[in-house]
């Protein structure tokens, strides 16, 4: 057998680790868990394959043995992460590797509410049963935000505009201070 004589080689089928996502060798995400997936030639099954997350083995993963497709979902941590898929046979030993940089979103901090009333004037006398309300909420996007209080009593009986941040309503007073 011409294979066995000495100075032949018989070929050889090292394995072949190709990560398609992420397509870059270096990513920012800003959510704590990533998708993996990889192509993985020459191997027989997925006990041939092994996933390292931040050094660590995670075999959290799966393989198509007939699509040579490897995926994983991974945990990030703050910071870098460094996903490695480490592929063997008997012909050799190859891995695929990326680097992640796991940002957590700033979360923008809601500005305050401020409200000024326009109409009726702060401590102003009437002599009518019914006032006019007109005031500004800033900051505001929904009427469920706002409670407009008379005589220490809520009344849902007013109007929200959210596009000029106005609030309307008529108030019916009760004789006195």
């Amino acid at each position: 057998d011409s294979a066995t004589k000495e100075g032949c080689r018989m070929e050889e089928n090292p394995p072949v680790v190709t990560i398609t996502t992420p397509d870059k060798a270096s990513i920012t995400v800003t959510q704590p868990k990533t998708k993996i997936i990889a192509t993985v030639l020459n191997i027989n099954s997925k006990s041939d394959i092994e996933l390292m997350v931040n050094g660590k083995r995670n075999s959290n993963f799966s393989f198509d043995i007939n699509t040579k497709v490897f995926s994983a979902t991974v945990s990030l941590l703050e910071g870098n992460n460094t996903i490695v898929i480490i592929a063997e046979n008997k012909d050799g030993k190859a891995e695929g590797n990326v680097t992640i940089l796991y940002k957590k979103p700033e979360v923008e901090l809601a500005l305050p509410p401020v409200v000024s009333i326009q109409t009726p004037a702060n401590n102003s006398k009437v002599s009518v049963k019914e006032v006019r309300l007109e005031a500004t909420a800033l900051n505001i996007t929904a009427k469920e935000a706002i409670q407009v209080i008379l005589n220490g009593n809520a009344t849902g009986d007013f109007s929200f505009n959210a596009n000029n941040q106005t609030v309307t309503a008529l108030l019916s007073l009760r004789e006195g201070t």
